[in-house]
């Protein structure tokens, strides 16, 4: 166990204290970590159709208007499909950043109720478009998109290069 410090922009547990970044208590009170509020209506409730066998699928968006960067993001999906396992779901940053939320798992389940946390996503500036992709990547069967929602933690200061992690933190090729 290394109780040592966390670095508190990274989304990474660096002390082993199964906490990251903002969860933890060393970077609570950082100005990574404060939160502000986010007023926009983050939620997409309007039915969509999930094409069967198309790897395109079906896209959904959420326009959020409110500045800053995600210390955390938090999304919520509801579909009906009787086979989960055919499904890949993606959500989309306003700055292109993707994140695989779901892909072809829980064989054998029907209907998707789930919280996703994507640490891709943290740091990204929340301002602008965010688009869930759901596709059905198997045939025999169609679905709905019944709903989904955001929510974030929010943060005034972008996200930093981490320069001691070997990790390439803000996507930009640098280590």
């Amino acid at each position: 166990l290394n109780l040592g410090p966390e670095t508190c922009d990274d989304g990474i547990d660096n002390n082993e204290d199964r906490q990251i970044d903002c969860e933890d208590p060393q970077c609570a009170e950082t100005e990574f970590c404060k939160v502000a509020p986010v007023e926009d209506d983050l939620n997409n409730d309007a039915e969509l159709s999930i094409p069967d066998n198309n790897p395109e699928g079906v896209s959904s968006t959420i326009d959020v208007t409110s500045e800053g960067f995600a210390a955390k993001v938090s999304v919520n999906v509801e579909v009906t499909h009787s086979f989960v396992s055919d499904l890949v779901i993606t959500l989309v940053a306003p700055d292109g950043t993707e994140a695989v939320l779901h892909k072809n798992a829980d064989v054998g389940e029907d209907n998707l109720n789930e919280s996703y946390a994507p640490a891709e996503l943290i740091g990204v500036g929340v301002a602008g478009t965010w688009t869930l992709k759901v596709a059905d990547t198997v045939a025999r069967d169609e679905g709905v998109l019944n709903a989904w929602s955001l929510a974030f933690d929010m943060s005034d200061a972008p996200l930093a290069e981490v320069c001691d992690d070997g990790e390439d933190n803000l996507g930009n090729g640098l280590v």
